[in-house]
C-alpha cells in the first residue's frame, strides 16, 4: 500500500471467514476493495477490485452483512455505492443523496439487505435484494426530509427514524413494517398533522364540565372541555382515532366520532353515534354537533263521535317535522328531544275535510303519555224532498241518523210538506243513514240512503209514489186490427198491445192515459183520446180505439152520362153485414166516410143492372162505376120505334094481301102465239 491512501476500513460479515480492506487512493481517485484471507503466520490480499469514485472524494463508511454478499459504501459527496459479491465484488447500484453522507447504518436482521443512508439532507432507507429500492421517494424526493432539517438517526432494529429539526423532532414509527412490506413511502405519508376539534352543545347548552376521551392505538386520554375547541396533534395519516364525548348535563346524548386522515391527506369520519358533523380540510376540522338525549312519547288519538275509531288517516308532526304520516291507528310511540317542541295533528292530504288540526306545545324532560281527542269538521247540510212529478201531494218524515250527538249517534228528525221547508242541519264529518218515511204510505215509497258528509252539500230526494196495477182494455166498433203504444202522463208504460187486455203498473195520483198506434199502424188508427184516471188502488180501465175514416166517392155512369138515385150499399168484409147505405146525387156522385178497412160496395138501380166491387179502404179514394141498362129498360126506351116498325110491318102485310086479292080478281091475259 502506498503512504498516501487513506479511509482505511476494514469490514466482515458475521459468518465470514475473510475479512474485507476499504480504502481511497487520493493520487488516482480509486476506491479499493481487498480481500483478506488469514492463515496463521500472514495476511494474503485476494481479489482486489479498483473503481473510480473522483479526486477529493473521502470513504465516510462502509458495510457489509452478515454473509458478506453486499458491501455497501458512503462517499463524502453523498453517493452510495453497491457491490455484490459473485467471486469477486462487482459494481451493483449507485444512489445520490444529493448532499454530503454523515453516516451508513446496515440493518442486519430484516429481509432483503436493507441499509440506512444518513445525509446532511435527510435520510433513505434501501432494500438491496433482489434490487435496489429505495424506500422514502416520490418524484421529486430522494430521501425522508423536513423543512429546517439538520441531522437524523435510526435505530438498530429500524422501528423508529428520528429527524432532528432546529425546534423540534420528528419521530417516524414502524418503518421496518413499511421495508418488510415493500411500501414505498413520503413523509406526508407519515407526518402526523393538527387536526381541531369543535364540539357544540345543542341550545347553547353549558359545554363545561364535559369529558372528552381520544383513543388512539396503544392509548387514551381524558381531558375536561372549558370551552368548545380541541386541538388534536400528531394525528398519523391511514390511523383510525377516535374522540368520546361525556356532557355533564344529563339531558344531552354522550356521543362517538371515528376518523382517519386518509394517506392521500383527506379527512373523513368512518362513523358517528348521537351527533351529527361537518368536515373541513383546509386546514383540518372537524365540527361535531351534540343533541338532546330523545324521551319517549306515547301518543293516544281519540275520535269524538268513534272513539279509537279514525274516519280518516293522519299525519303527526313534531316541529312540522313529520315524523308519522298516513296512519289510521290510535296509538303511536316515538322519541322526541329534550326542550319545548311543537306537536300538530292533522288529517293526511285528500282528507283535510275530516278533522280540525290539533296544536299544543310539549315540555319534554321525561317520558310521557299524551291523549287527543280530534272534533271532525262540521258542514251545513239541507235536505229537500220532491215528489217525482212536481211539488209533494203528502207530508212526509226526514230522518237524518249519524254521529250528530255528543258521543253516540243521533237522530234529526222533521216533518216536510213542501219543498219550500227543507230540513236544516250542521253536523260533522262522516256517514249518516238519510230516511224519508211518508204519512201516508198508500202515496210515497218510503226512501234510504247512506251519506257520506264530506262538505257542505244541498241534497233534494225525489220520492217515488207508490204504484198500482192498473188493467187495460181496448174497445172498439170494428175488430182492433192495430197495435198500441200504452202512455200515461205522456210517458210510455206498454207497448205493442190492442187485441188482449194489459196490465200495467201506475203512480198513485191522477194518470192520462192514450193509446198511440205504432208507426206500423198509424194508417189504419188514429191516437185515442185520453181518458183521465185517478189511481189509489188496483183497478182497471177501458179505452176506446177507433180506426181512421177515409172518402170513398164512388160516381155512377152510363157511357158519360151520371147516373142519379143508384143506391150504394156498403158491407164490411170483415164482419160480413152492411155498414152504410147510400144514393148517388143528380151528377152521379155518393160520397161515403168509411173506416179504414175491406168493403164490399154494391150498387143498385131499377132500371140497371146490379153491380158491385170490393175494394180496401186505406186512403181517400175515388171510383168510377159504369151501370149498363137493364132489359126492360132498354124496352121501354125504344117502345116508338118498335111501334113504328110494327106498324109499318102491319102496313106491308096488308097490302100484300090486297094485292094478292086483286091478282086473283083480274082475268089472265090472252097468249098469242
Amino acid at each position: 500500500m502506498k503512504p498516501s491512501v487513506k479511509d482505511l476500513t476494514l469490514i466482515r460479515g458475521e459468518v465470514e471467514v475473510h475479512s474485507k480492506l476499504l480504502y481511497v487512493d487520493p493520487d488516482t481517485g480509486f476506491l479499493n476493495i481487498v480481500v483478506l484471507p488469514t492463515t496463521d503466520s500472514k495476511i494474503t490480499p485476494r481479489s482486489p477490485i479498483s473503481d473510480y469514485v473522483g479526486y477529493a472524494v473521502s470513504l465516510v463508511s462502509a458495510s457489509t452483512y452478515s454473509n458478506g454478499s453486499y458491501v455497501v459504501v458512503g462517499l463524502s459527496d453523498g453517493r452510495l455505492r453497491i457491490y455484490e459479491s459473485s467471486g469477486s465484488y462487482q459494481l451493483k447500484y449507485i444512489y445520490s443523496m444529493g448532499s454530503e453522507l454523515l453516516n451508513l447504518i446496515t440493518i442486519p436482521h430484516i429481509e432483503g439487505y436493507v441499509y440506512v443512508a444518513i445525509s446532511a439532507s435527510g435520510i433513505q432507507v434501501f432494500r438491496v435484494d433482489p434490487y435496489t429500492i429505495p424506500v422514502f421517494r416520490n418524484l421529486t424526493y430522494l430521501y425522508l426530509t423536513t423543512p429546517g432539517y439538520i441531522h437524523g438517526n435510526v435505530l438498530a432494529d429500524l422501528t423508529t427514524i428520528i429527524l432532528a429539526q432546529r425546534d423540534s423532532l420528528i419521530v417516524v414509527r414502524n418503518t421496518d413494517v413499511a421495508v418488510k412490506n415493500g411500501l414505498i413511502l413520503t413523509l406526508e405519508d407519515l407526518i402526523g398533522r393538527d387536526i381541531e376539534l369543535v364540539v357544540n352543545t345543542p341550545g347553547g347548552e353549558n359545554i363545561a364540565g364535559t369529558l372528552l376521551v381520544f383513543k388512539y392505538i396503544g392509548g387514551s386520554t381524558t381531558s375536561t372541555l372549558v370551552d368548545n375547541k380541541v386541538l388534536l396533534h400528531n394525528i398519523i395519516p391511514g390511523v383510525e382515532y377516535t374522540v368520546d364525548i361525556y356532557p355533564a348535563l344529563s339531558y344531552i346524548y354522550s356521543c362517538s366520532l371515528t376518523f382517519m386522515l386518509r394517506k392521500d391527506r383527506v379527512l373523513v369520519v368512518l362513523s358517528v353515534r348521537n351527533a351529527n358533523y361537518a368536515v373541513e380540510q383546509a386546514p383540518y376540522k372537524i365540527t361535531l354537533n351534540t343533541s338532546y338525549v330523545a324521551y319517549s312519547v306515547k301518543l293516544k288519538i281519540s275520535d269524538k263521535f268513534s272513539g279509537k275509531t279514525l274516519i280518516a288517516p293522519l299525519d303527526v308532526l313534531i316541529d312540522e317535522t313529520p315524523i308519522i304520516t298516513e296512519s289510521l291507528k290510535n296509538e303511536h310511540e316515538f322519541k322526541v328531544l329534550y326542550g319545548v317542541h311543537k306537536l300538530t295533528i292533522k288529517p293526511s292530504r285528500g282528507f283535510e275535510n275530516a278533522y280540525y288540526e290539533y296544536t299544543t306545545e310539549l315540555l319534554i324532560r321525561e317520558s310521557l303519555e299524551i291523549s287527543v281527542e280530534l272534533n271532525r269538521v262540521e258542514y251545513s247540510v239541507s235536505v229537500s224532498v220532491i215528489d217525482e212529478y212536481g211539488d209533494l201531494i203528502s207530508p212526509v218524515q226526514v230522518m237524518l241518523e249519524g254521529p250528530v250527538g255528543a258521543a253516540t249517534p243521533a237522530l234529526l228528525s222533521t216533518i216536510i210538506e213542501t219543498p219550500a221547508t227543507p230540513l236544516p242541519a250542521r253536523v260533522p264529518y262522516g256517514e249518516y243513514t238519510l230516511t224519508i218515511n211518508p204519512l201516508n204510505t198508500a202515496i210515497y215509497v218510503p226512501w234510504t240512503t247512506k251519506l257520506n258528509i264530506t262538505s257542505s252539500q244541498n241534497i233534494v230526494v225525489s220520492l217515488q209514489r207508490v204504484k198500482y196495477s192498473v188493467t187495460v182494455r181496448f174497445t172498439s166498433t170494428l175488430p182492433i186490427i192495430c197495435s198500441y203504444d200504452l202512455y200515461a202522463n205522456n210517458t210510455i208504460v206498454a207497448s205493442n198491445v190492442g187485441v188482449k187486455e194489459v196490465v200495467v203498473q201506475l203512480p198513485y195520483g191522477i194518470n192520462a192515459l192514450s193509446a198511440i198506434p205504432r208507426r206500423e199502424s198509424e194508417r189504419a188508427c188514429p191516437p185515442s183520446k185520453p181518458i183521465t184516471l185517478m189511481v189509489e188502488s188496483n183497478t182497471n180501465v177501458t179505452i176506446p180505439v177507433e180506426r181512421k175514416v177515409y172518402k170513398l166517392r164512388i160516381i155512377t155512369l152510363e157511357g158519360e152520362t151520371p147516373i142519379s138515385n143508384v143506391e150504394i150499399r156498403v158491407f164490411s168484409a170483415e164482419l160480413g153485414v152492411i155498414f152504410t147505405t147510400d144514393l148517388t146525387d143528380v151528377n152521379g156522385v155518393a160520397v161515403l166516410s168509411l173506416p179504414y178497412g175491406f168493403y164490399r160496395i154494391v150498387l143498385e138501380h131499377p132500371k140497371y143492372t146490379t153491380s158491385e166491387f170490393f175494394i180496401t179502404v186505406d186512403q181517400d179514394k175515388s171510383e168510377i162505376v159504369s151501370l149498363r141498362p137493364s132489359l126492360q129498360t132498354l124496352l121501354w126506351r125504344f117502345m116508338p120505334v118498335i111501334a113504328i116498325l110494327l106498324a109499318i110491318l102491319a102496313v106491308v102485310i096488308v097490302i100484300r094481301k090486297i094485292r094478292s086479292i086483286l091478282v086473283k080478281r083480274l082475268p089472265a091475259e090472252e097468249t098469242y102465239y
